[in-house]
């Protein structure tokens, strides 16, 4: 029974969350949608799991990304010294 409560409490803040980032970082010149806003707000807080796995994959990306051109900027300074 804790992991239902955990689960929909889980599911209400990211219900919140979703909701208020779509009203702040929506686009201000279209009429303002809020039943599609609720939605969308309401999926997202039932399929928090989800969101939270693409978020360690978006930040397991950025890492991955961040160390390749780190070493590949090491691998190009290395050749260029060398070739002079």
């Amino acid at each position: 029974m804790t992991w239902v409560w955990i689960y929909v409490a889980a599911s209400a803040v990211t219900t919140a969350m979703t909701f208020v980032a779509s009203r702040r970082l929506g686009d201000r010149s279209q009429p303002a949608l809020v039943m599609d806003a609720v939605f969308v707000s309401v999926l997202a807080g039932a399929l928090w799991p989800l969101l939270l796995l693409g978020v360690v994959e978006l930040s397991s990306v950025a890492a991955y990304t961040t160390l390749v051109k780190a070493d590949a900027e090491d691998y190009a300074n290395e050749v260029v010294v060398t070739l002079r």
